[in-house]
Parts: C-alpha cells; structure tokens; sequence
C-alpha cells in the first residue's frame, strides 16, 4: 500500500518537509488483514516516530475511529 499510504516516519517526514504547524493522522487501522501489523500499531509507531523527531504530540494527531475534531478556519481564534 506503499503507493497510497505513508508509515509513521513518512508520515513525520513530510510534516516537517512540507512545514506544516500541525498534521491530521487519518486512515488507520480500517481493514484487517492488509497488511501483517496489528490494526492498533500505526499510533504506537507515531509515537514512537514524534518521540524520535523531537515533535509534539499536539502537531501531529491521530483521529480514533468515530471520532471528531473542531477545525477552526486561520483567522479564528
């Protein structure tokens, strides 16, 4: 899936290349069986890829399933 999805250090990567203040993890742990990690191993591998980098958990966030978040437009406060 290495066409369409980024692992956690990609996902860390582009972050910082594309100089972005925060990141939306989305898209996880959907489909069983696609790949050989368990469905709840993506979030633990960002943390871990964060802890690495030296970056917040507040940049980059991860949506659990069902979950919703406000997203303010720039000039909100």
């Amino acid at each position: 899936m290495c066409n369409q999805h980024v692992n956690p250090d990609e996902a860390v990567r582009v972050h910082r290349d594309i100089r972005a203040r925060r990141s939306l993890v989305i898209h996880w742990g959907t489909f069983n069986g696609i790949s050989d990690e368990p469905l709840d191993q993506p979030p633990r591998d960002l943390a871990l890829a964060l802890k690495k980098a030296g970056i917040s958990e507040e940049e980059i966030f991860v949506v659990r399933h069902g979950e919703s978040i406000p997203i303010l437009p720039r000039n909100s406060t």
